[in-house]
């Protein structure tokens, strides 16, 4: 696991990817846009991570080796309840499929890995807006 610091935030997200890469491009486009990040490689441990982390919104991968993404929400959903915690389903498969499980899972929203990097970032903001986490609550550290 790896975590960004940063003095002023716009929030916390959680970004959860098997792919090295996915996560270092997502670390540098959220930092970019002020958000303080936390990174994990699997799900297997999503518990302690979001109690060791706190996020205020959580990016997902999909496609998962061991525990898939849209299991993960269900786990998610188990642990902190409905709409206490936005979850983002962000993955390459077919958007009607990716559609689909979010809505079955219970994610909040869904982002396709091809969509621009814009795409995440306003999917980020309108969930964090919804569950009532909003920037100036998340910059004046309250959660």
């Amino acid at each position: 696991m790896r975590r960004s610091s940063g003095a002023e935030t716009r929030g916390r997200v959680l970004v959860v990817d098997d792919e090295g890469m996915i996560l270092d491009l997502l670390r540098i486009v959220l930092e970019g846009a002020g958000y303080t990040v936390a990174t994990a490689a699997s799900a297997d441990a999503l518990p302690e991570v979001l109690r060791a982390e706190a996020p205020d919104v959580v990016v997902i991968d999909l496609g998962l080796p061991g525990l898939p993404g849209d299991q993960a929400v269900r786990t998610i959903r188990r642990e902190i309840g409905d709409g206490g915690l936005p979850v983002i389903l962000y993955s390459g498969e077919d958007e009607g499929e990716l559609r689909e499980r979010a809505r079955s899972s219970g994610a909040d929203a869904v982002v396709a890995k091809t969509s621009p990097t814009m795409a995440l970032l306003e999917a980020i903001e309108h969930a964090m807006e919804a569950a009532g986490r909003s920037v100036a609550l998340a910059a004046a550290g309250e959660r």
